[in-house]
């Protein structure tokens, strides 16, 4: 599915884009509605993890690439090559990494309030 990195971004901003509307509405103090929203919770949070390890690839790619053009720089101007050159790829990483914080406190938030009003849900 993520195949080239065009289809992958594209993919990341949509998925990116639901998990922000997801944490427009608040966790509710009603049972039911908490198990749906940690239901909502954890399979976004198993997308966030897939687009992670394809962010980790894309990145790890482009800076292979990047190294073997730099080869001829001294070490410092290779640095600061490498490190300009991958700002788009290490963004998008840590755009999809920030939400997966975002999303694991949500569930433990979700879980507290679920252990607190007699539920019986488990753990990540």
């Amino acid at each position: 599915m993520c195949e080239d990195y065009g289809g992958y971004v594209n993919h990341a901003r949509h998925i990116l884009n639901v998990v922000h509307k997801l944490f427009q509405d608040p966790i509710s103090d009603e049972p039911r509605k908490v198990e749906n929203q940690m239901k909502m919770s954890e399979a976004y949070y198993g997308n966030l993890r897939y687009l992670i390890s394809w962010a980790d690839y894309y990145l790890s790619m482009r800076r292979a690439e990047i190294v073997r053009e730099t080869r001829d720089l001294k070490q410092r101007e290779a640095l600061a090559a490498i490190s300009e050159k991958l700002a788009v790829e290490q963004r998008m990483r840590d755009q999809i990494h920030n939400q997966m914080r975002a999303v694991e406190e949500r569930l433990r938030a979700c879980q507290s309030i679920m252990k607190f009003a007699g539920g019986t849900r488990g753990g990540m």
